[in-house]
C-alpha cells in the first residue's frame, strides 16, 4: 500500500560526508511487512561509523508511529511516542546483528538511520518512550541489572547526567549506594579533602561505576575500592594510557531491556 510521506534524509555518498558532503535526498526503506512500524521522526543521534555508501544514518530515534502494521508486536498505536532499539536479544544475534543504519534486516532489506524525515522498522525493536525519559538511562541500567544491585554496596563517581540515573536506578533495585565527590558528606567519600579516602575505603565496594574521562581520575584507588568478586563500570572514556589498568568486559543492551527499564521507571 502507498503512503502519503516520503522516506527522505541526509545522505553520505561516499567517504567525503565525514567532512560535512551531506544531501538531502529520497531512499528507500526496508521492505514493508506487517509486522513493521512506520516512525514519523521526531529526535536522532549520530555517533562515529564506518559504514557502506549510501547511506543515511542516525541512531537514537524517537518519534510518533504513523504506520503500524496488522501484526506488529508491542501494542503499539498510531499516534504512539515510540523508539526502534526473536527474543529480544537481537543485539547479541551470533548469526548478524541487526543496526539500526549501515546493514541488513533479515528480509534483505537496508537499514537506514533517522536523520530523515521517517524511519521503518519491525515492531519488535519498537517500544514506547515514557515523556520524560532520557536515551541515556540504558547506559546505565543494563550494567546495574547484569551485576545485580539489590543489597549491593553500589559507588557512584561524577554524579552528572548518568550518575544521577545511577543513583536513581540503584536505589529502585534496592542497593545501598554511595557516592564519591570533592567535597565530605554523609553520603559522599571525599575524594578531594581527605587524603587517606581510598585506604579509608579500601575494599569496600561491591559495584563503582564511574562516570568520568578525566586522564588525571585515579583509577588504580578506584579500582582499590573493590571488595572481592567486585565490578568497575567505566561509563566515561579515557585515553588508552589512563585506563590500561582496568580489565574490560563490554555490556550491552537490547529492545527488551529498554523495556524493562521503561517499566521500573514507570
Amino acid at each position: 500500500m502507498a503512503t502519503n510521506y516520503k522516506f527522505e534524509g541526509w545522505l553520505g555518498l561516499d567517504k567525503s560526508s565525514s567532512e560535512g558532503n551531506m544531501e538531502w535526498g529520497k531512499f528507500e526503506p526496508k521492505f514493508w511487512e506487517e509486522s513493521g512500524v512506520d516512525i514519523k521522526v521526531t529526535h536522532s543521534g549520530i555517533c562515529s561509523s564506518e559504514t557502506p555508501y549510501p547511506i543515511c544514518v542516525g541512531h537514537d530515534i524517537v518519534g510518533r508511529a504513523v504506520r503500524v502494521g496488522s501484526k506488529a508486536e508491542g501494542n503499539i498505536k498510531v499516534g504512539d511516542r515510540v523508539g526502534p532499539c526473536s527474543d529480544g536479544l537481537e543485539a547479541y544475534c551470533t548469526k548478524g546483528a541487526v543496526h539500526t543504519f549501515g546493514g541488513f534486516h533479515y528480509d534483505g532489506g537496508k537499514s537506514m538511520g533517522g536523520h530523515a524525515t521517517y524511519h521503518r522498522a519491525p515492531s519488535h525493536f519498537v517500544f514506547k518512550v515514557p515523556g520524560s525519559l532520557n536515551s541515556g538511562g540504558i547506559s546505565i541500567y543494563s550494567p546495574l541489572r547484569f551485576h545485580g544491585s539489590p543489597g549491593k554496596r553500589v559507588s557512584v563517581i561524577g554524579v552528572g547526567g548518568l550518575g544521577h540515573f545511577a543513583i536513581l536506578f540503584a536505589k529502585a533495585m534496592g542497593a545501598d549506594k554511595v557516592g564519591i565527590s570533592r567535597s565530605r558528606t554523609d553520603e559522599y567519600i571525599a575524594a578531594g579533602e581527605d587524603s587517606g579516602w581510598a585506604e579509608n575505603h579500601l575494599r569496600s565496594l561491591d559495584i563503582v561505576i564511574c562516570t568520568v574521562s578525566s586522564n588525571k581520575a585515579p583509577f588504580r584507588e578506584y579500582l582499590g575500592l573493590l571488595g572481592l568478586d567486585g565490578v568497575f563500570i567505566q561509563m566515561g572514556l579515557p585515553d588508552f594510557e589512563a585506563a590500561q589498568c582496568i580489565p574490560t568486559t563490554f555490556c550491552g543492551y537490547s529492545p527488551s531491556s529498554i523495556r524493562e527499564m521503561g517499566r521500573l521507571s514507570s
